[in-house]
């Protein structure tokens, strides 16, 4: 049995030419980190691989004024060390260096992490609470801004319909008054899939001891990352002190009530995501220990 023919475009205007005569068995690749361990199980063979890793416009880290641009194409090897993601999307640059082993994040991109659509993709939850809109490009060559949470389907899974593929994301990088972080609880301390992650930015006041504005979201939970305004509301307002750890916690704990009611990991998710509630507080700078006490 002959294996399924291989495209490499070397740009934008030669990938939507390809996505034009792409089939429903069509599979676009980046790093192929996922799409190696699928295929073993998968009864549906692809007919035909669109490579992404020749085509320029999808790669790249870039700041202007404080709008941030990062390419599809772009590893999390290259996130994790990039000094504007990690001053202006610290949320970002940590969930990067979470993901996977050495190896793993020197090919998997942020564009595949996303268009997989796992519930416990690191990459989903920080580009939520940082706002991302995604760049998708279609078989007619013309390129579609959209909503990140537009990208995932209710149900679960991928909305990105056949012969699109994701060019970019971007959203304004955080300034000086606002801090962000992402936390994550796997099986083991490395190279492990999130059971639960969470990622939050934070708009403080000037002495930085009252939250002004927050955006706050979970992944491993629903089908997909997704915001949560309700948890995001226990904290405007507040001085970040021990008594709104707890009641950030206690919301948090309560989401998962409402995420997964009925699912057998309620009762250990329900407490597991107080601990990443609590690891999340230091990654936003927060004295976690200190409150607690």
């Amino acid at each position: 049995m002959s294996g399924p023919s291989l495209d490499a475009p070397g740009s934008l205007e030669e990938l939507a030419a390809l996505l034009g005569t792409a089939t429903d068995s069509t599979r676009v690749v980046a790093g192929s980190t996922d799409l190696t361990l699928q295929l073993p199980a998968s009864r549906k063979r692809p007919d035909r691989l669109i490579d992404l890793g020749r085509v320029p416009e999808l790669r790249g880290i870039s700041l202007s004024g404080d709008r941030m641009r990062i390419g599809a194409m772009a590893t999390f090897a290259e996130i994790a060390s990039s000094a504007c993601v990690q001053q202006r999307a610290s949320c970002l640059a940590t969930a990067a260096r979470r993901v996977g082993s050495i190896q793993v994040r020197g090919v998997a991109t942020l564009g595949g992490n996303v268009a997989n659509a796992a519930a416990c993709a690191d990459g989903v939850a920080p580009l939520l609470v940082l706002d991302a809109d995604v760049g998708v490009l279609g078989a007619g060559g013309g390129i579609e801004r959209r909503p990140l949470a537009a990208l995932f389907a209710s149900h679960g899974g991928s909305a990105l319909r056949p012969g699109e593929v994701i060019v970019d994301f971007s959203f304004r990088a955080l300034d000086a008054q606002e801090t962000s972080g992402f936390a994550k609880l796997g099986v083991r301390t490395s190279i492990a899939v999130s059971r639960l992650n969470a990622a939050a930015v934070l708009a403080l006041s000037p002495d930085g001891a009252t939250c002004l504005g927050a955006r706050v979201a979970y992944g491993s939970l629903a089908a997909s990352a997704r915001l949560n305004t309700d948890v995001a509301k226990v904290l405007v307002g507040r001085r970040l002190d021990g008594k709104a750890l707890a009641e950030f916690m206690q919301a948090s704990s309560a989401y998962v009530d409402q995420a997964i009611p009925d699912r057998p990991s309620r009762a250990y998710k329900r407490g597991a995501i107080r601990g990443v509630v609590v690891d999340l507080w230091s990654a936003l700078g927060l004295e976690a220990d200190a409150a607690r006490r």
